[in-house]
């Protein structure tokens, strides 16, 4: 806009006032995600000292840049032509462009949101399936091998307050079965006005409850029965036992979270392909409960995907509902991921390969998306 300005002479002045707001509503946007950038640049809690750095290298490379520019427009271009401070413009905006594109892949957020969550678990569930597209044992088997291991360096970063270089190398490579920040930051994709991803299309996160259960209640409780929690009870006497069946519903866990998937007919054959999967959140959910749901609806998809082969899906919880291809699925891919203690591995691993897993460092949902509350609902 600025650059036109002098083609209308007559309307300079509300030209340069657009073009004012447009550079500072760009200058504020890059001042809010600057920061989480210093922060995943920071170590041993010197953000302070990242900040001031940044801002003085900012401040030298625009007056360099500047003073560049100046000399270029007077050598190269002839300042009263238009056309050729615009193609000058577009080309060193390109270059831009660019190597900001380049250096934000190098940047190490510890942070999840919905695309950083999608690279992690995608990889996660392929690592998961061998050559037989069947589960593979060896993140159960490795798990406790390593856990020493891992305690180790977790007990020697502790004692220290930061991570030497080969503790760092050490705490990366033993967390084998998950992406690092660094290596996710490699795959990440970031283009405006481009989707990162294409969970868009299959994967819908808060959805309202008629989207979610479009059947009604009988749906609801079907599902909520298929995510009940496997109770871990010790040990106790016959006795006591009896005495616990009548109070049997007071002791069932449920998943923070309520799945649900749509199925289409496949054009080239008769099988049932994934469309779409629902995921709604309960209102108490934590961080446990997100990953764990956005992991459950990735097996899904890989199975859809044939990347994954599920077990069987017969149980009693909802032998009466099973005959439903959706529900079959959901029980199945459920099962998988609780017989195999997936979740544990997987929170187990991404700690320990730098992610932060906290209420403020993990945000998948949307400003549309609704959670579901259900109290007394499972009584």
């Amino acid at each position: 806009l600025e650059i036109s300005s002098p083609l209308f002479p007559g309307y300079f002045l509300p030209i340069a006032s657009i073009a004012n707001v447009g550079k500072n509503i760009g200058f504020l946007s890059a001042s809010a995600s600057r920061a989480s950038i210093h922060q995943s640049i920071s170590c041993s809690n010197n953000l302070g000292d990242v900040t001031a750095k940044s801002g003085s290298q900012s401040i030298a490379a625009s007056l360099v840049g500047t003073a560049i520019g100046i000399g270029l427009s007077q050598v190269v271009l002839d300042g009263t032509n238009v056309l050729d401070v615009t193609m000058g413009f577009v080309v060193l905006s390109v270059i831009h462009q660019g190597c900001t594109y380049r250096s934000l892949r190098s940047v190490e957020l510890q942070t999840l949101n919905r695309h950083r969550l999608h690279l992690v678990l995608d990889d996660f569930v392929r690592r998961c399936s061998d050559g037989n597209h069947s589960f593979s044992s060896f993140l159960v088997d490795d798990h406790d091998d390593r856990e020493s291991d891992n305690i180790d360096i977790i007990n020697k970063e502790t004692t220290s307050g930061n991570l030497t270089t080969k503790q760092h190398q050490q705490r990366h490579e033993l967390a084998l079965n998950v992406l690092t920040p660094a290596q996710a930051a490699k795959n990440e994709s970031f283009l405006p006005l481009l989707k990162p991803d294409d969970t868009h299309s299959w994967l819908h996160i808060g959805s309202s409850l008629l989207d979610l259960c479009p059947q009604g209640i009988e749906e609801i409780k079907h599902l909520r029965k298929i995510l009940k929690k496997k109770a871990k009870h010790p040990k106790i006497s016959e006795d006591d036992r009896a005495k616990k069946v009548g109070h049997q519903h007071e002791q069932d866990e449920y998943e923070q979270y309520i799945l649900n998937c749509t199925l289409k007919r496949s054009k080239n054959d008769s099988q049932d392909v994934l469309k779409k999967v629902h995921i709604t959140f309960l209102e108490n959910c934590n961080v446990s409960d997100i990953v764990r749901g956005i992991l459950h609806a990735h097996i899904i998809r890989a199975y859809s995907d044939g990347i994954l082969n599920l077990p069987s899906s017969g149980g009693p919880e909802v032998s009466s509902a099973t005959t439903n291809t959706n529900l079959s699925i959901i029980q199945a891919s459920y099962n998988l991921m609780t017989n195999n203690n997936m979740v544990d591995i997987l929170l187990h691993d991404m700690k320990l390969a730098g992610w932060e897993l906290n209420d403020e460092s993990v945000s998948v949902e949307s400003g549309s998306s609704c959670r579901l509350g259900l109290e007394g609902y499972e009584k």
